[in-house]
C-alpha cells in the first residue's frame, strides 16, 4: 500500500483503496485473510431447485431474507408458493453482493436464463402433450 492508502488490484491492475475488500472491477480478494466471494452460479443453482426454502439466500449469508422465503412457505402450506417463485425468479437476476457485501465470484446470469428457458420448456411440453395425444 502506498502512503495515500492506494494501491493496484493484482488481478485486473485497477486502483483500489484500503478499505476495499475485493476489488470492484474483477472482485478478487485486495488481500490475504479477507473475506472469500461466493459464487453466483452456485447461488442461482441453489434459487432454481431450493428457492422456495431461501436456500440459496443462507448459502449468499442473506438469513432474513431466507427465513423469510421459508416461512412464508410454510405457514401458507404452499398456498403463496407462486410469490415466492416470483421473487426469487427476480433475486437469480438482480443480486450481484452477498450479505457481507462483497461482490459475487462468476457470471450466473447465463445459467439463470438457461435455467428459466429449459423450465418454461418442460412446462409447456407437459401442459401441451396431452392435446398432442388428442390430435394425433
Amino acid at each position: 500500500m502506498a502512503e495515500n492508502g492506494e494501491s493496484t488490484c493484482a488481478k485486473c491492475g485497477r486502483k483500489i483503496t484500503a478499505a476495499d475488500i475485493n476489488c470492484p472491477l474483477c472482485g478478487a480478494l485486495t488481500a490475504p485473510g479477507r473475506l472469500e466471494p461466493k459464487s453466483r452460479v452456485a447461488y442461482v443453482l441453489l434459487a432454481f431447485f431450493f428457492g422456495w426454502a431461501g436456500i440459496h439466500n443462507f448459502y449468499a449469508k442473506r438469513t432474513g431474507e431466507g427465513l423469510v422465503q421459508l416461512g412464508v412457505t410454510l405457514l401458507s402450506c404452499g398456498l403463496m408458493l407462486w410469490a415466492v417463485e416470483l421473487w426469487v425468479l427476480i433475486e437469480m437476476f438482480t443480486v450481484s453482493r452477498d450479505g457481507r457485501n462483497v461482490p459475487m465470484r462468476g457470471r450466473g446470469i447465463l445459467t439463470a436464463a438457461i435455467l428459466l428457458a429449459a423450465g418454461a420448456l418442460l412446462f409447456f411440453g407437459a401442459v401441451g402433450y396431452p392435446f398432442y395425444l388428442r390430435c394425433r
